[in-house]
């Protein structure tokens, strides 16, 4: 379990969450910060905490700034995939598209609605690129029934169509499809909660001068937006 003797402490963890981290920012400079500049940001957190956040760690904080603070997550693919990509600890590019696998998404997601707030992220609705985006990688992986975070995914319906013929003249086959996709389902889901724990850890564990309003503050700024 993690345990921060110290704010810049946290800051030095290349494995810090995104909702760690904006919850510092906004116990420790105030909504308002929310509307800084990467770069601002940044400087403020190294001098104020005698800290070096690392890339991946500003990746996630200014991913979950473009989460709290904008809707292009549900509306820009290429804002999806950037920011899952961020939340899930990989590297970020700037000038190519962040590919996402089904792990990336599955965590992103559940850190966003960890972020908005279960009413509020579930009140949302993904647009046509992304949400066929998803249903593509379930698909390619077997999975024809999503996750339940993952209702919005739009499958390719030729393709449903012919898979369903297939399964219908072989009740075996189908049989084994279908339990194969819940074990794919379940597996994915677990992997979530099991990082959902260690968020959670994290953000117990934070010396912050006020968490209940923190937390209170970050999720007041996503419904005003």
């Amino acid at each position: 379990m993690a345990h921060y003797a110290s704010i810049g402490e946290a800051l030095d963890d290349s494995d810090l969450s995104a909702s760690a981290g904006l919850l510092i920012l906004v116990d420790q400079m105030g909504t308002e910060a929310m509307d800084w500049d990467p770069e601002t940001i940044n400087t403020e957190l190294a001098e104020r905490f005698h800290a070096d956040p690392s890339r991946s760690l500003m990746d996630r904080i200014n991913a979950a700034l473009a989460l709290m603070t904008t809707d292009l997550y549900y509306r820009s693919l290429e804002a999806f995939t950037t920011i899952n990509t961020a939340f899930a600890n990989g590297p970020v590019s700037s000038t190519e598209f962040n590919w996402n696998n089904l792990d990336d998404v599955m965590w992103g997601l559940t850190e966003a609605r960890l972020l908005e707030g279960g009413e509020e992220f579930d009140k949302r609705e993904f647009s046509h690129d992304i949400s066929r985006y998803v249903g593509k990688l379930l698909a390619d992986d077997g999975i024809g029934r999503p996750p339940k975070i993952m209702k919005f995914a739009e499958f390719d319906e030729r393709q449903v169509d012919e898979r369903n013929l297939v399964l219908s003249s072989d009740l075996m086959a189908m049989e084994a499809f279908w339990r194969r996709n819940d074990e794919l389902v379940s597996e994915l889901e677990k992997a979530a909660m099991d990082r959902l724990d260690v968020v959670f850890q994290q953000v117990e564990s934070l010396p912050l001068a006020n968490k209940a309003k923190a937390r209170e503050e970050v999720s007041s700024r996503s419904e005003k937006r």
